[in-house]
């Protein structure tokens, strides 16, 4: 049988091969290249990931493009960006102050100026921005003084909140439903107790209730937001009769966070309009920036786009649930088996969703972390060391994405959505053992700041640069197929 002209097998067709190859090699070798201005240091020499070869011999078919990768450009436009923040901040009390009236319409507040100070001695670099905080306190501006410590007070005997009480100075941490005292209260309010050592000298005396959960609590109807002329004023009488009658701490059955968070939408939303919806019902929705559109050029225009490079130049914490419904199906926090709280209570909490009213608080893991979370926890031995026991040299290191972790991640109010929440979900991405091809982009010639793309089948891609695995599994029976459906899902 006569073999195709352009097959491997015709001597002209290796000779044309072997010639293309050498003039190419002459042409990288002899050709001086432009110098090297990027801020960022080249792959290191060596690494399997910068080596074109390993992927070309993956990819069908062996082509390469050139691309301008966006994770520089990306950070290029942080750094950009972060700079330009920095540079605008006050640099004297004066000018804190009259930045401090033009954004928000109002005086500091008393002690201003020895925040300021103390700012300046401990070199903090944001100064102005309190866009945050200000947007989390401004419904509480129309309560008095006496109302908003008596709901301070009254929060803070709910379960799964705690009171930080700074008295004359000096703070302690409670729990007012257990009758607990510093020792078995959360984590959460012990890092904030120790947030405020360094100025709890200056402040008067006050409580602040902490939320002890990982998730928001506070989710008021959008008409009690609009209208709180419409709501109890007066809580004189108690938190049972701010809330109707007894808390009960779990929804048992009888709601769920996201029955709470719709009532929290404009009367003319897709959340308030429709029971539910499991698919987006235009093309309105927030979508990713395609990166690998405008990176790669062809004679001056943008190539064929690629949906594997899809980079989000910020984490969209603005996300409208209330447009776009079906996407709560994803998210696991609204099936936290938590109950919300329906009506505004002063309540500090390190997260929350777009929509709740609780007020925002850095995560105590920057202060006061979990020993069990934290580097270097000898949990043998109950003892903290600077150099974790299974530590490894550098060099001896794996090249691997590597994550542990438990099947959390969100409740079962109601039940039967586990598979959809994000650690479910990322666990099937990186164990995908079928015949999709991914993109993968390298440093093309290697060691370069140029770069290729090349398509890898996933299943060659997950076990080469995946090592991730469920360590314990949590309310498996509430899985699609209980126990034993989730086994088989991720085993």
């Amino acid at each position: 049988m006569g073999g195709s002209p352009f097959s491997l097998a015709n001597p002209r067709t290796r000779l044309a091969v072997i010639l293309t190859t050498f003039f190419a090699l002459v042409f990288l070798i002899l050709v001086p290249r432009s110098s090297d201005t990027s801020p960022y240091s080249k792959p290191r020499p060596g690494s399997w990931k910068s080596t074109a070869n390993r992927w070309l011999g993956l990819s069908e078919p062996k082509t390469v493009e050139e691309v301008q990768h966006p994770i520089p450009k990306l950070m290029r436009e942080a750094q950009v960006n972060f700079r330009s923040l920095i540079t605008k901040q006050s640099k004297t009390l004066s000018a804190a102050v009259k930045e401090y009236r033009r954004r928000y319409k109002r005086d500091p507040p008393k002690g201003f100026d020895e925040w300021f100070a103390f700012a300046q001695e401990n070199k903090a670099k944001i100064i102005d921005e309190y866009d945050s905080l200000v947007n989390d306190l401004e419904p509480f501006w129309s309560m008095s003084g006496e109302e908003l410590r008596r709901r301070a007070l009254q929060i803070g005997s709910l379960p799964s909140v705690d009171l930080v009480r700074l008295v004359g100075g000096k703070t302690v941490t409670i729990n007012l439903e257990k009758g607990y005292e510093d020792a078995e209260v959360s984590a959460r309010a012990k890092g904030f107790r120790v947030m405020m050592e360094k100025f709890q000298a200056k402040l008067p005396d006050m409580d602040f209730p902490i939320n002890a959960k990982a998730e928001g609590r506070i989710l008021v109807p959008w008409e009690n937001r609009k209208y709180p002329n419409t709501t109890k004023q007066d809580s004189s009488l108690g938190v049972e009769d701010m809330l109707g009658g007894p808390f009960i701490p779990d929804w048992r059955g009888d709601g769920s966070v996201w029955d709470a968070y719709r009532k929290t939408c404009p009367p003319s939303s897709q959340a308030r309009r429709l029971f539910g919806a499991l698919r987006p019902s235009s093309n309105t929705i927030q979508k990713p920036i395609n990166r690998l559109e405008t990176a790669t050029m062809v004679d001056g225009v943008p190539s064929r786009p690629d949906a594997d490079f899809n980079f989000q130049e910020s984490v969209d914490d603005q996300f409208d649930f209330c447009a776009h419904p079906w996407a709560r199906f994803n998210q696991g926090h609204f099936f936290s088996d938590w109950r919300t709280i329906p009506v505004l209570y002063p309540i500090f909490s390190p997260a929350k969703g777009d929509g709740y009213s609780d007020i925002m608080i850095p995560s105590h893991y920057y202060y006061s972390s979990t020993k069990r979370y934290t580097y270097g926890w000898d949990p043998v031995n109950m003892v903290l060391s600077d150099d974790d026991e299974n530590e490894q040299p550098w060099d001896k290191k794996k090249d691997l994405i590597f994550w542990r972790g438990a099947t959390t991640g969100g409740g079962s109010s109601p039940p039967g959505f586990l598979a959809q929440y994000q650690r479910h979900r990322f666990i099937k991405m990186t164990s995908d053992m079928s015949d999709t091809n991914r993109t993968v982009v390298f440093p093309y010639p290697e060691g370069s700041n140029e770069y290729a793309f090349a398509k890898v089948p996933v299943q060659k891609l997950n076990s080469e640069i995946m090592d991730t695995a469920f360590t314990k599994a949590v309310g498996c029976t509430q899985y699609p197929g209980g126990c034993d459906g989730m086994r088989k899902d991720h085993r």
